[in-house]
């Protein structure tokens, strides 16, 4: 086929887009073969090493760029999210943190979990 709504041409080969993808993400990055599309959503599903303090997910383009890097610090008081994102023209941009969970809205406060 030429490709329709689930598949794409690249070149000669018909290319299909699945809805979902799984990979071992340890083992050099998962490729998502059609790319993301404006309001596509990501969801990552791991278990950290046992007494790991921090892990990082990160989103590479195809230029090498990062799309997204985000760094999670598992304290023993609460966990830290942070983003940020990098090109080879720009360097890093300014880290985000983001709130933690269910403070969204509020002044900062830190709920007990």
């Amino acid at each position: 086929g030429a490709g329709g709504e689930d598949g794409r041409r690249q070149g000669s080969l018909d290319v299909s887009c699945q809805a979902s993808v799984e990979g071992d993400l340890g083992a050099r990055g998962v490729k998502i073969p059609c790319g993301l599309a404006e309001g596509s959503a990501v969801t990552v599903v791991g278990v950290p090493k046992a007494g790991a303090a921090w892990f990082r997910v990160e989103m590479v383009g195809g230029g090498g760029e990062v799309v997204v890097s985000v760094n999670v610090s598992l304290g023993a008081a609460e966990m830290v999210v942070e983003q940020n994102s990098w090109t080879p023209r720009e360097g890093w941009g300014e880290w985000e943190r983001c709130p933690p969970a269910g403070d969204a809205g509020r002044n900062g406060s830190s709920q007990p979990r």
